[in-house]
């Protein structure tokens, strides 16, 4: 017998607490500093109870991924819809992943570190499952508005690169970006001053090398960047700026 409405809610609500102490030790102290103790330390709830929800600390890690996969996948979807050419289509999905990784750092570390594969064995099959049904929702959007470009003629892929390849290089260049953005006074060492916009650069330079049409010398996709947050994101935003810088 399923539970009753509120009984759901009690679990859901236990859930939320142990995901909102798990996601902040995680920023906090790391993969190795958020331990199933600590987690325990912080919650109202006794450690069985905590373990009846989540078996193992890479189970937490996962559910914490799911969120993440989640949220990116509707930030996605909602930029994908913006009104334009496919290029500009493109760069309004790029402009989402930027706003959705400075609004859940979290969110984007925990799904990091649960996509290595040693990570990936020690947890549930069934959430296996759905960390990669959602990191293919994202990537299909994606390939779609590749594929519509070719259509459309505005981009010709040589023979060596596939929609989908295309795609997972756009990825991989913004999420690797991301990755290392975690100490931003070492990056002004280096000499990046404004690492954001370096990704939004060298996404469109990319783009530009391959000829995909409109070129950033003849269309502004600055402009469309700022469109894409007013008009997708204009909540999202409010509240990013009410963030500290970083």
């Amino acid at each position: 017998m399923p539970p009753s409405p509120a009984k759901a809610r009690e679990i859901e609500l236990r859930e939320e607490t142990i995901l909102g102490v798990a996601r902040q030790l995680l920023l906090d102290r790391g993969y190795f500093g958020m331990t199933m103790d600590r987690i325990a330390e912080q919650v109202d709830f006794s450690k069985g109870t905590l373990y009846g929800h989540f078996g193992s600390k890479e189970d937490v890690l996962c559910a914490l991924a799911l969120e993440s996969e989640r949220k990116r996948t509707e930030f996605f979807q909602r930029a994908a819809r913006f009104d334009g050419s496919p290029r500009e289509r493109m760069t309004a999905v790029g402009a989402a992943y930027e706003l959705y990784f400075r609004l859940h750092p979290t969110y984007f570390r925990s799904e990091q570190l649960i996509h290595s594969q040693e990570l990936l064995t020690k947890i549930a099959p069934e959430r296996q499952a759905e960390v990669m049904q959602c990191g293919a929702k994202c990537h299909g959007l994606m390939t779609a508005i590749v594929e519509d470009a070719v259509r459309l003629r505005q981009l010709a892929l040589p023979r060596t690169l596939t929609p989908g390849t295309l795609t997972f290089l756009l990825w991989s260049l913004t999420s690797g970006a991301y990755s290392n953005l975690g100490d931003p006074e070492h990056l002004r060492q280096l000499g990046v001053a404004n690492p954001v916009e370096a990704v939004r650069h060298a996404c469109q330079t990319f783009l530009d090398g391959l000829g995909w049409k409109a070129l950033s010398t003849q269309h502004d996709y600055a402009k469309t960047v700022r469109q894409v947050f007013s008009r997708c994101f204009p909540e999202e935003m409010a509240e990013a700026i009410l963030m500290p810088a970083a």
